[in-house]
C-alpha cells in the first residue's frame, strides 16, 4: 500500500508541477483562460499568478511524507474547483480553452477534461483517506523504502 500511495503522490506532484510551470511561462494565456472560465476581469491577473503558486505549493507538499496528506487535501480542493468550473461551463454550453498546461496544451474543455480531473481528484482522495501523515514514505528521501 505504501508504494501505491507514493506513486499516486509523485504522479499528482508531477501533474501539478508541470501545470504550474507551464502557466507561469504563459501568463497572458493563463489570464485569458481565467477570463474565459468566468473569473472577473478585476481579479483575473492576480488569479492567473496565484493559481500556479498554489499548484506549486501542492506539488511540493505531496512529496515529503510529513506533509503528504496536506498536499493531497490541497490537490483535492483545487481539483474539485476545477471540476466544478468545467462542469458549470459545459452545462452553460461553453467550452473555453483549457490552458491546464499553459502553452503545452490548449484545447477547449470537454467531458474528457472533466473525467481526467475527476480521476486525479480520486487519486488525491485516495491519498487523503489512506495516508498516515508521518508514517508515509517520503518521495524525497527514499531510504525508508
Amino acid at each position: 500500500m505504501e508504494v501505491t500511495l507514493l506513486v499516486a503522490r509523485v504522479l499528482l506532484a508531477a501533474v501539478f508541477f508541470l501545470a504550474a510551470v507551464a502557466k507561469l511561462a504563459d501568463r497572458k494565456g493563463a489570464r485569458r483562460a481565467a477570463l474565459e472560465f468566468g473569473v472577473p476581469a478585476a481579479v483575473a491577473t492576480p488569479f492567473a499568478f496565484l493559481l500556479p503558486l498554489a499548484e506549486l505549493a501542492v506539488a511540493g507538499a505531496l512529496l515529503p511524507g510529513a506533509s503528504a496528506r496536506w498536499g493531497a487535501l490541497g490537490a483535492l480542493a483545487l481539483l474539485l474547483v476545477f471540476v466544478a468550473a468545467i462542469a458549470l461551463n459545459l452545462a452553460r454550453g461553453r467550452k473555453p480553452d483549457c490552458r491546464c498546461f499553459g502553452q503545452l496544451s490548449s484545447s477547449p474543455v470537454g467531458w474528457t477534461t472533466l473525467v481526467r480531473n475527476g480521476v486525479l481528484a480520486g487519486a488525491a482522495a485516495f491519498i487523503v483517506s489512506q495516508g498516515q501523515d508521518q508514517a508515509d514514505p517520503s518521495a524525497v528521501d527514499l531510504s525508508g523504502l
